[in-house]
């Protein structure tokens, strides 16, 4: 039978192991010296869940007369204000813009979305594609008004557009692919589709205020149609505390009509998608993780109508209320007259 050898170490008298030599080291490699790949910072514009990112020095809503008086994102609700006035772009103007906005359907042949107009044969005739599950529509052609490349990219099940023009392809590249869908904003919470705050309680408490006194922080988003379409996440101290204060002593609502809308054509608000007065929902943060919910609602022609509500408690929305709070509205009454 074969016989399997071991090999034992053999120690000597001072009981100390014996050690292989360590190897002679060859010569050192000289250092390799790694430079970090240049990531540069960006900003997100947000419209109906819908997100797209550009570099974070471009200004945004740098607009004269509704034209882009240089380089910069645009971010814009359906049936935002336009003013009254008329330039055409300075010739050889070449800004690199990214117009993220709003519309109201159906869109036609010949709407113009931000920079660019729809070609002929409307969204049917642009290019079919996905985006995060959802389907949307892509043409590429030229900026007419500048004279440049852009690109059109509708999502109809968010009535949302972004439109592009730049010399630079690496930027109508970036920004196509940086086009995303959330159901929920990052930065607030808030759900980017909802109609749950649309209405006051049915059966609203008068007879107490809402307190929030001890908020130590607040987020605030604005609804229109359903749609999520501006955000506040931060407020500095004083104007947060002179917020709460407002909301604490805001008053019990009444049915009395304001002297200042003796002169409006409309009473109610007619349809969504042609009025900025949606709910803005505060969502006021406690200690102990605590929140509380409060709606502000602004009533068109009907000022003194305006609300607050939280939960069931229903109190007038004043002019020091609209004064404080966070800047998500586009339009809204003189607070004066509230």
């Amino acid at each position: 039978m074969p016989v399997l050898a071991l090999a034992v170490g053999v120690t000597g008298c001072d009981g100390a192991s014996h050690r292989a030599a360590a190897p002679h080291p060859g010569p050192t490699a000289p250092p390799v010296a790694i430079t970090p790949r240049y990531v540069p910072a960006e900003q997100t514009g947000w419209m109906h869940g819908v997100g797209v990112d550009v570099p974070a020095t471009w200004p945004r809503n740098q607009l004269h007369c509704g034209n882009p008086a240089r380089t910069t994102l645009v971010v814009e609700p359906a049936e935002a204000p336009s003013p009254l006035c008329l330039a055409l772009p300075a010739k050889g103007a070449h800004p690199d813009v990214v117009w993220l906005g709003g519309y109201v359907s159906p869109l036609r042949a010949g709407t113009v979305l931000g920079l660019i107009e729809l070609p002929d044969g409307g969204p049917a005739a642009m290019t079919p594609i996905t985006i995060d599950g959802e389907p949307a529509r892509e043409w590429r052609g030229r900026d007419p008004a500048a004279d440049e490349p852009a690109v059109l990219v509708v999502l109809p099940q968010r009535e949302t557009f972004v439109a592009i023009a730049s010399m630079r392809q690496s930027i109508r590249d970036a920004a196509v692919a940086s086009i995303r869908v959330v159901g929920t904003d990052p930065s607030t919470g808030c759900p980017t589709r909802t109609t749950a705050y649309d209405e006051a309680p049915r059966h609203p408490r008068l007879d107490r205020p809402i307190d929030i006194s001890g908020a130590v922080g607040v987020r605030a988003c604005h609804y229109v149609a359903g749609w999520l379409v501006t955000t506040a996440t931060s407020m500095p101290a004083a104007k947060l505390r002179a917020l709460v204060r407002a909301i604490d002593a805001a008053p019990v609502v009444t049915s009395a009509r304001a002297p200042d809308d003796a002169g409006c054509a409309r009473v109610d608000r007619g349809p969504p998608e042609d009025s900025d007065d949606g709910p803005v929902v505060l969502r006021f943060s406690f200690a102990g993780n605590r929140s509380v919910v409060v709606v502000a609602r602004v009533v068109m022609c009907t000022r003194w109508q305006s609300y607050l509500y939280a939960g069931d408690v229903e109190r007038r929305l004043t002019g020091a209320v609209l004064r404080t709070l966070p800047p998500v509205l586009d339009q809204f009454p003189d607070p004066d007259t509230m």
